[in-house]
């Protein structure tokens, strides 16, 4: 999860949020990104930080999707 974060702690796994979002009625937003992205790194710089950007992810249950994890989401090639 991304630490700091004053609304609603993102989540990592995709089974819990679907969960979280049927007992809550909220939609999921999932955003993925890697290691190695700045732009997914200033992301999630600004969900940790901002507070318009808080603001609207707690309208959502949020679920960070690390394109990194060679389970979830083997290479292709």
């Amino acid at each position: 999860p991304v630490t700091g974060v004053a609304g609603p702690q993102p989540l990592l796994d995709p089974d819990a949020a679907l969960t979280q979002s049927r007992a809550t009625g909220r939609p999921v937003l999932a955003i993925a990104g890697s290691t190695g992205c700045v732009w997914c790194k200033k992301m999630a710089g600004q969900l940790a930080t901002d507070p318009t950007v808080q603001e609207t992810a707690g309208k959502f249950i949020v679920l960070l999707l690390d394109t990194d994890d060679p389970v979830r989401w083997p290479r292709w090639g």
